[in-house]
C-alpha cells in the first residue's frame, strides 16, 4: 500500500496538487514498510514543501 500512496503522490504532484501530494506522502510514511521506499518518500516530502513555500512568495 506504501507504493499505491507514492504513486498517487507523484500524479498529484506532477498535476501541480502540491497539498494533496504531500497528504499521499505523508501517507505512505504511516504504512508498513515494504517496498523500502521511505528515503526516496522523504526526499519528496521536502522536495514539495520547498515547492509549496516558493509558491507563497
Amino acid at each position: 500500500r506504501d507504493i499505491s500512496w507514492q504513486i498517487l503522490g507523484i500524479c498529484q504532484e506532477m498535476a501541480g496538487n502540491l497539498k494533496v501530494a504531500l497528504y499521499a506522502y505523508m501517507n505512505s510514511l504511516e504504512e508498513p514498510i515494504v517496498n523500502r521506499i521511505r528515503s526516496a518518500t522523504l526526499q519528496r516530502i521536502q522536495s514539495v514543501k520547498r515547492r509549496m513555500s516558493l509558491c507563497r512568495i
